[in-house]
């Protein structure tokens, strides 16, 4: 990369941020995170989480989900901590998730059915069969 002038260019694929490094536009540090050598600047993804009831825990179990599932990784292909992937997704909808154990612990112990902890996928999944049948 020339250290000269580049530029930022920040798009979302499939709601995911990619940084394309172009040339410097300005001569201000790039900003720094422990794992990786070079981060985007402050962004704004335009995108708000929902404030309908239940939709924050659903969104919690859903990105708690894919944790699990291994499929967040970082530029290198290693897995990410839980506590990063949260922040990633909180920024990206304007949304608080540094609570996401607690709430996660909180929801299983007032005794919630397991059928309502996974609605999310059930719906998820018939969302999905209605518009694959289109």
């Amino acid at each position: 990369m020339d250290a000269g002038n580049t530029t930022w260019i920040i798009t979302l694929e499939s709601g995911t941020p990619k940084v394309e490094i172009v040339r410097k536009v300005s001569d201000k540090p790039m900003l720094e995170c422990p794992s990786e050598r070079e981060t985007a600047p402050d962004w704004d993804s335009g995108l708000y989480l929902s404030k309908d009831k239940g939709v924050r825990i659903n969104m919690i179990r859903f990105i708690y989900t894919l944790g699990l599932m291994n499929y967040i990784r970082d530029e290198k292909g290693n897995k990410v901590p839980f506590k990063r992937v949260f922040q990633g997704f909180g920024k990206l909808f304007h949304a608080d998730f540094s609570r996401y154990n607690n709430d996660l612990t909180r929801s299983m112990e007032e005794n919630t059915s397991m059928e309502k902890q996974t609605e999310i996928f059930r719906l998820m999944s018939e969302a999905f069969y209605d518009r694959i049948q289109l």
